[in-house]
């Protein structure tokens, strides 16, 4: 499987992090790569070693972003007619009008996880993220007490563009692909999965509902397949005897 993505990386000003202890370094570098929904971790022929790279002036995926990330990930030119589909959270990004019109030119549809609802529809976060970043956290923790530098007032000097990026490649590199197909039937987005095997389906208020949804639209879906025309068991010439 494909598994395509993109690191968002913002550059401390400093070129050394002072006054900060180890644990301190940690959280402040693993808080300086951020990810989202939209933005997994691998592209193929990229001259960062596997991975695409878009700098962005916030820490957080700004529209500027989205809407490159967009154009890289679904063109019109190899879509042709087909629609492109986004899944993801309702964030003010995804929600702004011009987002929505953008999209709707590049005709890409858009489904808007509701609040609350993204730890049982959020395909990336049920499966793919917390490994993901628990071997991203152990490549930051490897990278400080080994490899780490000091410039000549003996203060840390931040990890340069390339090791980051070997970072992000390490870490999706141990996301097995049977991680990822996991997800798909977690986030009910295999189809030949059941709903049972969801994690929504788990939900003790709405799991039920929806599959009593499902069970009423497979039984009507049922009765509007058969072909049940008037007297079509009857043939036209037999005589009918009626008993009084």
């Amino acid at each position: 499987m494909e598994r395509l993505g993109e690191l968002e990386r913002n550059f401390m000003e400093e070129d050394s992090i002072v006054g900060l202890n180890l644990e301190d370094i940690k959280m402040k570098l693993e808080k300086e790569i951020t990810f989202s929904t939209e933005f997994i971790i691998k592209f193929i022929d990229n001259n960062m070693g596997g991975v695409y790279v878009l700098k962005s002036e916030k820490a957080w995926s700004t529209q500027n972003v989205i809407r490159k990330w967009v154009d890289l990930m679904l063109p019109l030119v190899l879509r042709g007619s087909q629609r492109g589909l986004l899944i993801w959270d309702s964030a003010s990004t995804h929600r702004a009008k011009d987002m929505k019109n953008f999209l709707a030119k590049r005709r890409v549809d858009q489904v808007m996880i509701p609040a609350g609802m993204t730890a049982y529809l959020q395909t990336l976060d049920i499966a793919i993220n917390k490994p993901f970043k628990d071997y991203l956290r152990l490549e930051i923790n490897d990278y400080i007490e080994n490899r780490m530098s000091r410039n000549k007032n003996n203060n840390f000097v931040k990890p340069n563009l390339q090791e980051v990026v070997s970072w992000v490649r390490n870490a999706w590199g141990k996301v097995i692909d049977s991680c990822v197909a996991k997800a798909l039937k977690a986030g009910y987005l295999d189809k030949t999965s059941p709903f049972e095997a969801s994690y929504i389906a788990k939900h003790d208020r709405f799991g039920p509902m929806i599959q009593k949804e499902l069970e009423s639209n497979e039984i009507l879906a049922g009765i509007q397949g058969l072909d049940l025309e008037e007297n079509d068991d009857i043939p036209e010439d037999d005589d009918l005897i009626v008993f009084e």
